[in-house]
């Protein structure tokens, strides 16, 4: 896990950070950078292998089957993309 702040910036608010999900292998995980965004806002309800998003207990997953999940249920997959987005518009200025 790798902690990114923005310092300074010419177009947005500067002192934001997130946590970004490192893998040696691959590089940056985008979907579980995202997963991480949308748990440290809030917008992540349940515990261990009951995990869903705010709204939605009809999806449940957990950490570990995530990515799966994404890949095999279109339905979930756009709601965690809604999610992530509007978490992301309010970060913006």
């Amino acid at each position: 896990m790798v902690e990114f702040s923005f310092i300074k910036s010419r177009s947005n608010k500067a002192g934001l950070s997130c946590t970004l999900v490192f893998d040696q292998e691959n590089g940056f995980d985008e979907e579980l950078s995202l997963f991480q965004l949308l748990k440290d806002s809030g917008k992540i309800s349940g515990a261990g292998a009951f995990f869903y998003i705010d709204g939605h207990p009809e999806y449940k997953f957990s950490q570990k089957n995530i990515k799966d999940k994404l890949a095999s249920t279109s339905e979930f997959r756009a709601i965690f993309v809604q999610a992530a987005l509007e978490v992301l518009k309010t970060r913006l200025s």
